[in-house]
């Protein structure tokens, strides 16, 4: 028999968080950053926190 490894995933997941103001994004930024190597894009209020599946 033989094995292999499962295929590469492609894609990404996505946190979607509506209403923030900036301080929000920035508190939410720093506890977050060192654990994660997610992307964080943030515009009029609305943080989107990405990270590629690996």
């Amino acid at each position: 028999m033989l094995l292999e490894p499962p295929p590469q995933l492609v894609g990404e997941k996505r946190l979607t968080f509506r209403d923030l103001d900036w301080r929000a994004f920035k508190q939410i930024q720093s506890w977050l950053a060192d654990r994660t190597r997610a992307r964080f894009t943030y515009d009029s209020g609305v943080l989107e926190i990405t990270k590629g599946l690996e």
